[in-house]
């Protein structure tokens, strides 16, 4: 703002005091007209023959204290002096007068005070809804960070806010962008341990250390200058981790552990199925748990051949597995002990519970659902039920029937039956007796129609039981 010059500076003084002339007149004028108004209006009740001074003192002061409390100015009770009353005294000076003069310079004050609070609540409330805005549009500009002129508002915003008089706020945002940018170039900077190495790393152990120098000119990333020194000085080669023994054998572990899980699950499987070992061999774990086991080790040795890079090329260690230091024996040994409780897919032991809950599911899914194990346990119970009921004994363990040679041998008995072409009980009527305890089958045709429909009934579901055990062994054929 420009300054005032000293004739502008003067001007402004004498009207500024003008101003204060005119309202301490008008104040004055008002007195005046109040105390005459007042002296009237007393005389003029006292002519009227009111004689009762004490009411009518007391009315007085309660009109001005009325202006008193309407104006919020104490100085209307200087009127109460004016009243004047027996023995040349006045009502401000009586005992009504203090208490209404204290009481209303009470009231004053207490409204004031409220006023006073108020306006505080209210710049409060107006600081904090300013704030509220100023926030949304800073989280506005963060959300667009990458846009063309985010520098230039985010600068604007700070300026807006120490010229609100929120400095600390301003100074919260300013450090806050330091820190952003410093994270940023620290983020971006690739050093001792980083992942991002990997490449790099890989080149210096495939190619040495003429191929590694080219990538690393022509890779374009921000490279701490400690790390290429390192790199670039050293002379000697990464050993290859798949020639180092510790390691192979715990691939080797980890390889026939995670397989297992399949092995063991189809060995309680077939257990329990009671299969003859010809049977047993037909069965092979599931297509689906291959591709998983190979997907799983292939992490676990990108996550040990990664990490093992890293500690093979840390801050004062030795790159040759041979030459590896205390600390990168340590290291390394630490790095192929997995944390079996782990969840993290980052960690070995992560990836190894991944790996093996994936291949127990497709275990669990492969012996409980309609698939060829189900269909070999439900084809194996057919058997052994049809074979005793058209043969009226056990089937001979590895003994597997034809469904077709099974539906006409059934056939041909059930006809035999029912016209008592049989003189002794044939293989099905002798499972009939069986199988309806108390019935004898010496001629169908002497036996009652309930019998007979029952019988019937029956017969249809070990008809069902062929068709089925027929359809089983196409659905076997077609797998």
């Amino acid at each position: 703002m420009k300054e005032l010059t000293l004739n502008q500076q003067k001007q402004k003084f004498l009207e500024e005091q003008l101003i204060a002339l005119e309202a301490e007149k008008s104040k004055a004028n008002l007195g005046f007209k109040l105390k005459r108004e007042l002296n009237t209006f007393i005389e003029d009740a006292r002519e009227q023959g009111f004689h009762d001074m004490g009411k009518l003192n007391k009315m007085v002061g309660d009109q001005i204290a009325t202006q008193a409390l309407l104006y919020r100015d104490k100085d209307f009770l200087d009127f109460m002096y004016e009243i004047k009353t027996h023995g040349g005294s006045n009502y401000g000076q009586t005992a009504a007068g203090q208490n209404l003069i204290m009481r209303v310079s009470d009231q004053i004050d207490a409204k004031n005070d409220q006023d006073e609070a108020r306006a505080w609540e209210r710049t409060k409330r107006q600081k904090e809804q300013t704030l509220w805005g100023a926030y949304t549009k800073l989280g506005e500009l963060r959300n667009n960070r990458g846009q063309e002129g985010f520098e230039q508002k985010m600068n604007q915003w700070i300026s807006n806010m120490n010229a609100q008089g929120f400095t600390k706020e301003a100074e919260s945002a300013t450090k806050y962008e330091e820190d952003f940018k410093n994270q940023k170039v620290k983020d971006e900077t690739i050093t001792f341990g980083d992942t991002r190495t990997n490449s790099f790393l890989q080149t210096l152990q495939n190619k040495g250390k003429s191929a590694m120098i080219l990538e690393l000119l022509n890779s374009g990333k921000q490279l701490d200058p400690q790390y290429v020194n390192y790199l670039v000085a050293t002379d000697q080669q990464i050993t290859p981790i798949s020639s180092i023994p510790e390691y192979k054998e715990r691939m080797s572990d980890f390889e026939s552990t995670l397989k297992n899980l399949g092995t063991q699950k189809m060995n309680d499987f077939i257990k329990s199925l009671n299969l003859d070992p010809n049977q047993a061999g037909n069965l092979k774990l599931p297509a689906k748990f291959f591709p998983i086991l190979s997907d799983g080790l292939a992490k676990i040795r990108q996550h040990l051949a990664t990490n093992y890079r890293n500690i093979a090329t840390m801050k004062e260690g030795n790159i040759p597995f041979l030459e590896f230091n205390q600390d990168q024996r340590g290291l390394f040994q630490e790095l192929l002990q997995p944390d079996w409780n782990s969840t993290d897919l980052n960690t070995l032991g992560g990836i190894y519970n991944d790996t093996a809950s994936k291949l127990t599911q497709v275990m669990d899914d492969f012996v409980g659902k309609k698939d060829p194990i189900s269909i070999m346990r439900r084809a194996n119970n057919l058997q052994d039920n049809l074979y005793e009921a058209v043969y009226n004994k056990q089937r001979p363990t590895g003994k597997k029937l034809d469904g077709r040679k099974l539906m006409t041998r059934f056939l041909r008995l059930q006809r035999d039956m029912k016209n008592d072409r049989t003189f002794f009980d044939n293989p099905l009527e002798a499972h009939l007796e069986k199988h309806f305890e108390g019935l004898d089958i010496g001629s169908w045709s002497e036996l009652s129609a309930e019998d007979q429909a029952d019988i019937d009934k029956y017969l249809q579901l070990l008809n069902d039981d062929i068709v089925e055990l027929q359809n089983l062994d196409k659905e076997k054929e077609s797998e």
